[in-house]
């Protein structure tokens, strides 16, 4: 069982290795010896070389071709010692190609070594046209086969019977194997009948001549044709200027004058030759073949002789066949169908022209009403047009632009008439002069608007306007044909903008849209300058930012609001919103809307005005506290009179009445008169001391207060009041001083400021029971601080702003009129000082005046 393994794999082995070796023998390239038997300028050869070299490339062996040629015009021996002469000089080719007759008889006969069967070269023949006359197979020629072409007298000779031609001439040269052929060719007419056939044989030596060949020829020329077993080089010649045809019995010469015949071409056996020798290469056993043949024509020779084209077969091959006989049904196929569609294309272009009639006239029809159409509609547009073609002139105005310009109301006035003539548009951008503004437009190809500050004036009237408009040029074809103007009075807008620009610049007014598809709202441009809000350049907010302004209470509102009326088809509405889009306070606006549901396919419509109206609520707000000022001012004019009844009635019954009893008839002790004398005198210095507060007051109101500064030392002035009050001052109740060693000069009126520390002191007493009264003062480098502090009942947060207000009492059972802390403010503030009050109920309250240092 191993055994056989082996054996299989051995076998295998070198079945792979044999064809590795046949693929290398196909693939690597090998060396061929091509000979032909004719010169190389010889007029087919080149058919031949290209031949060989299809044949070996179709049949994929890459082959090194060395070429020699044979001069046809040499002897048997003379071939043979230059076949020997070429192969003595070269390297043993692997396959020897001869081509035609002389070349294969010649190297064959050589006795060359490479020719031995042993290790000789292959050698393969082909064109060999009488291969009875070479020897081609035998003993020591195994490596020896070719195709052949042999020639075939019966089908010239049929071929001339189809042209009434019955006699052949055949001339006989000197060469070996010219003989042989005829011996071949004589031999196949006898074959086929020796009365039959009328062949006459000229056996022509080396010194022929053209004339005697040629009157030869021309002999009985209407009945006869001519044939020639072997080419030579004057056969052109004779053949191109006979007056009969010669046959062609093999390729040598076809093309060259020859009429034709039943043959190979050279292409055809040299293509055949090259694909023998490439199977011959890779080793594969092929016998001898015979090539094909065809009837060819040469179709210049064939019309030279005027020949009938019904006389020959149908599978004949035609040469220098014009390009209209050889394609002459197609061409004629192709003419009728040219015809048919010229017809037809004529027809279509009639049909064509006559639609384009038709069509021409509707859409002319068609144009006139759309023009009349057209002009109907820019003569109801608020724009004017003016078109102006390429050279400037005006082509069409519109209703609108002979107002604006005024043009006048007659066409002809201006059509065709320079626009410059009647406009000047003055724009300190794109230029005064209309030619300049055509040259920009054809430079930029596309629209030139113009400038916020372009006017237009009237050259006519002088008339001029600020303009809205651009030029649009008037593109044909890639090619600027014109332009049109379309402008605009603006000047009514320009001023209405203004305006509005004017009153939303100063951020008291802007206007909003809402955009119910993107939820938000559009917005005056001014609002975001105004306010400092960041503008994305849309002069959009997001409904959420916005309403983030909104005071939350006006936001549910507003929501509230929109859900009841969103139903409701129109309506205008105006709502008071509180906004902080400062980021620093709320301000009221009053908001003005309007809102349309147009249909129910499409969205809503909201738009308004936000006007600030915080000034107008300021205003209120004054005015209320003004009314509220007023109303306490009465409520408190009233109380001063009730006070001030109370206040003077109560002096005044002490001193009616102490003086009564003086007056009278009683008998009082001593002391009884001095306690009546000293009521009357303290309350007459009460009295006294409320009608000049009153006084004082009054002097403020009407600015004439006098006031007379002098050097005051404010130790000795402090000491001054309080030795004046310690005798009102009842135990346990003290007073107290707290004074720095060095004394503080101010230069002041002593009176006034006598005076106020005097009714701070007398509120203190007023609301102190018990406890101290305590009078100081501190200084600095600028100000000096008088302080009177009291461990009274004190006064509460809310009352302490309304102490200092004119006839404002809280405690109306405590004697005084409620005008002596108004009038000590007033004087410390005619003084540019302050007065001050810190209490803290039931601690005590401690009034400072701060005064500058002077």
């Amino acid at each position: 069982m191993k055994l056989s393994i082996y054996s299989l794999i051995c076998v295998l082995v070198v079945f792979l290795l044999s064809m590795a070796g046949c693929e290398r023998s196909v693939t690597e390239p090998v060396d061929v010896w091509v000979i032909h038997s004719y010169e190389k300028d010889c007029p087919w050869m080149d058919d031949m070389n290209r031949g060989i070299a299809d044949g070996f490339k179709d049949a994929k062996t890459k082959v090194n071709l060395k070429i020699d040629y044979l001069d046809s015009q040499y002897s048997k021996q003379q071939c043979k010692d230059s076949v020997i002469a070429f192969m003595n000089r070269l390297e043993k080719p692997d396959l020897i190609l001869t081509v035609n007759d002389q070349a294969t008889a010649a190297v064959l006969g050589s006795g060359h070594p490479f020719l031995e069967e042993t290790n000789g070269s292959y050698l393969v023949y082909c064109g060999v046209n009488y291969p009875d006359s070479i020897k081609l197979s035998g003993q020591g020629m195994a490596k020896v086969t070719g195709v052949t072409t042999p020639v075939n007298f019966e089908d010239a000779l049929n071929l001339g019977k189809k042209l009434n031609r019955i006699k052949v001439y055949m001339p006989l040269t000197y060469h070996n194997i010219g003989y042989a052929a005829t011996q071949i060719i004589t031999f196949q007419a006898k074959k086929i009948s020796i009365t039959a056939v009328d062949l006459r044989v000229d056996t022509i030596g080396k010194n022929w001549q053209y004339h005697g060949i040629y009157y030869a020829i021309t002999e009985t020329r209407h009945l006869t044709f001519n044939i020639l077993p072997e080419w030579e080089p004057l056969a052109a010649k004779i053949a191109s200027t006979s007056g009969t045809p010669f046959f062609s019995i093999n390729n040598c010469g076809f093309g060259q004058g020859f009429l034709g015949g039943y043959i190979t071409s050279s292409y055809d056996l040299a293509y055949d030759g090259a694909k023998l020798a490439a199977k011959r290469l890779r080793s594969e056993e092929v016998e001898r073949q015979e090539s094909e043949k065809k009837l060819w024509i040469d179709w210049a020779v064939y019309h030279r002789f005027d020949f009938s084209l019904d006389r020959l077969p149908n599978n004949v091959e035609f040469i220098n066949m014009p390009l209209y006989e050889r394609y002459k049904w197609q061409i004629q196929i192709a003419v009728l169908v040219c015809v048919i569609l010229f017809t037809v294309l004529f027809i279509f272009v009639i049909y064509k022209i006559r639609l384009y009639r038709i069509q021409k006239k509707e859409s002319e029809h068609k144009l006139i009403q759309e023009c009349d159409n057209l002009l109907v509609v820019t003569n109801s547009i608020h724009e004017g047009i003016v078109t102006i073609d390429e050279h400037g002139l005006i082509r069409s105005a519109n209703f609108r632009a002979t107002q604006l310009l005024q043009l006048g109301e007659n066409e002809k006035d201006y059509l065709n008439t320079p626009f410059s003539d009647w406009v000047q548009v003055i724009d300190p951008e794109i230029g005064n002069d209309p030619e300049e503004v055509l040259d920009l437009l054809i430079n930029k190809k596309q629209s030139i608007s113009f400038s916020p500050m372009a006017r237009i004036k009237c050259k006519k009237t002088g008339h001029y306007f600020l303009a809205n408009g651009e030029f649009v040029p008037m593109i044909l074809k890639r090619k600027i044909n014109g332009t049109i103007c379309v402008f605009s009075d603006r000047t009514d807008e320009f001023t209405t903008g203004e305006y509005l620009s004017l009153t939303t610049n100063i951020g008291q007014m802007f206007f909003w849209w809402f955009d119910f598809h993107k939820r938000c709202f559009l917005l005056d441009p001014s609002f975001f300058t105004n306010w400092g809000i960041e503008d994305d350049g849309t002069h959009t907010l997001p409904i959420d930012t916005f309403l983030g302004f909104v005071n939350p209470k006006d936001v549910e509102d507003w929501h509230s609001f929109y859900d009841k009326q969103r139903v409701s088809h129109n309506f205008r509405i105006t709502r008071e919103v509180r906004m902080n889009l400062n980021g620093k306070n709320e301000q009221y606006w009053e908001m003005r809307m309007a809102y349309q549901l147009n249909g129910e396919d499409t969205l809503p419509v909201l738009y308004g005005l936000c006007v600030n109206i915080q000034g107008y609520k300021n205003q209120l707000a004054l005015l209320q506290e003004a009314r509220d000022n007023v109303r306490r001012s009465e409520q408190l004019k009233t109380a001063f009179l009730s006070n001030m009844s109370h206040e003077i009635r109560t002096p005044l019954n002490g001193i009616i009445g102490f003086a009564k009893l003086i007056a009278s008839d009683e008998d009082y002790d001593k002391e009884d008169y001095e306690l009546f004398v000293s009521t009357i005198q303290s309350n007459c210095n009460l009295l006294l001391a409320l009608i000049n507060d009153v006084l004082d007051l009054a002097r403020i109101d009407s600015d004439n207060m006098i006031y007379t500064d002098t050097d005051c030392n404010l130790n000795s002035l402090i000491i001054q009041v309080m030795t004046t009050q310690q005798v009102i001052i009842k135990k346990p109740l003290q007073l107290l001083r707290k004074l720095p060693a060095e004394p503080v000069h101010l230069t002041i009126d002593k009176l006034r400021l006598n005076q106020v520390i005097t009714n701070l002191v007398n509120n203190a007493v007023k609301f102190t029971s018990e406890g101290s009264i305590t009078v100081g003062y501190t200084s600095d480098d600028k100000n000096v601080h008088i302080t009177v502090a009291d461990t009274g009942m004190g006064i509460s947060p809310e009352e302490q702003p309304k102490i200092f207000e004119r006839f404002y009492k809280k405690h109306n059972d405590i004697q005084g009129a409620g005008i002596g802390l108004n009038l000590c403010k007033n004087i410390v503030e005619h003084y540019g000082g302050t007065l001050s009050v810190a209490s803290e109920v039931g601690k005590g309250t401690t009034f400072t005046v701060t005064l500058l240092l002077r």
